[in-house]
């Protein structure tokens, strides 16, 4: 564990040392984690399953859970559908600014501070006195300094800082958290390029768990852009940790143990068990391809995806399921600003159901659109249905199978 050099007028190393030691035992602390609105309940099943994680309640936008530091650490190198890991470090009444200088100005900031330079604060505000968010940061900033400077510690706020702590004002109640994660988990650090319109990682992950309830032996999206969906169905495949190939910004804070860190890294690596699947992405726009062969190339994968250029209503389905057994196709199909006026949109939908209807017959699908009632039109079987936003663009995840004319997946 990094110890900071602390002045001889402030707080001595063995006192913080005794202090951050008492922070680490405490086996109760609350996180948040967040995810897109729509997959909580994905987000808590996978929360379940984390060492250490108890009493996990589903919130809108997320879900709340408790453990200790070790959990932190597991939460933010495991969770494939969290968005980032907030640690809850107070709640509080705060109608005035001098009520939110005192109140403020008794949290432990040097527990989390004392090796920083500076640290940063966003602020949200709703149906509070205190609305003015550039107000509530000078009153914050100055109670964090004062507090800080018993101990002869000098931070200053910068927004560019490593470690930020967001803070929410709802009804004159402010809830305190530090943002454990720093860069939103979605960015896993194995992209090299983006196509365009791309789905968030975590967003991906969340429809992959939603999808595959038994194992697939083949995993296709016709429209791959970016190929985040197909990337994604590689890492759950191979069992591998969507945060191995970052860093995060817990691992600036005094009580960040590297040994511990490097344990946890050592035991989620030694657990994986990776699933035989086959992985393909095919795009008609022909300059996704090479960035996509590029993120191969950063990612040690046993599940090699294989992508190539063509227009999905010309893919024989039922020559790329041929030695399958259970097929999957994964796909967000086009719509938004990017595709033109949602007539066209509307249009290519309507094509596709068709072609799934005609050669998807033995297919399993889940298929994110912004217009489902086409798939009831087309009268394609529709089992599970999903809202959710991507892009600030609501749309429906579908799921379900494509029988043969005896009723069967053929």
């Amino acid at each position: 564990m990094k110890t900071p050099t602390l002045p001889k007028l402030g707080l001595s190393s063995a006192s913080f040392r005794r202090l951050v030691g008492r922070y680490l035992k405490t086996p109760t602390l609350e996180f948040y984690a967040t995810c897109a609105p729509g997959f909580e309940s994905v987000l808590a099943t996978e929360i379940d399953r984390l060492p250490y994680a108890t009493n996990g309640s589903v919130q809108h936008g997320g879900a709340t859970f408790f453990g200790s530091l070790e959990t932190m650490y597991h939460a933010n190198l495991r969770l494939r559908t969290a968005n980032l890991i907030l640690l809850r470090l107070a709640r509080f009444l705060a109608q005035s600014h001098p009520m939110l200088y005192d109140r403020a100005g008794k949290l432990p900031w040097e527990l989390h501070l004392a090796n920083q330079p500076s640290f940063n604060i966003k602020v949200t505000t709703k149906r509070s006195k205190l609305r003015y968010t550039r107000q509530i940061r000078k009153t914050l900033n100055a109670a964090i300094r004062r507090r800080l400077s018993r101990y002869g510690i000098d931070v200053k706020y910068d927004p560019r800082a490593k470690l930020t702590f967001n803070i929410r004002f709802f009804q004159d109640r402010c809830t305190v958290s530090l943002n454990t994660s720093g860069d939103r988990l979605y960015l896993r650090g194995y992209r090299t390029g983006m196509g365009t319109a791309p789905i968030r990682a975590t967003t991906a992950a969340a429809v992959i768990t939603q999808a595959v309830k038994t194992s697939p032996d083949l995993i296709y999206d016709p429209f791959c852009g970016s190929g985040t969906l197909v990337f994604e169905a590689a890492l759950a495949a191979d069992k591998k940790p969507p945060g191995i190939s970052r860093t995060f910004a817990f691992q600036d804070a005094p009580y960040y143990s590297k040994a511990t860190w490097d344990h946890i890294c050592r035991l989620v690596n030694s657990e994986q068990r990776p699933d035989t699947v086959a992985l393909f992405g095919s795009d008609i726009n022909p300059e996704a391809v090479p960035d996509l062969t590029n993120t191969i190339d950063n990612l040690n994968l046993n599940n090699v995806p294989f992508f190539w250029c063509a227009d999905a209503l010309n893919i024989d389905l039922r020559d790329l399921r041929r030695h399958a057994q259970s097929p999957l196709i994964i796909t967000n199909l086009p719509y938004g600003t990017r595709f033109g006026p949602p007539s066209s949109a509307k249009r290519l939908v309507k094509k596709f159901c068709d072609h799934l209807m005609t050669f998807g017959a033995g297919w399993s699908y889940a298929i994110i659109t912004k217009h489902p009632e086409v798939f009831q039109d087309k009268q394609v079987p529709v089992s599970g249905a999903t809202r959710f936003s991507n892009g600030g663009i609501t749309v429906s995840l579908l799921t379900g199978q494509i029988l043969n004319d005896s009723g069967v997946p053929s």
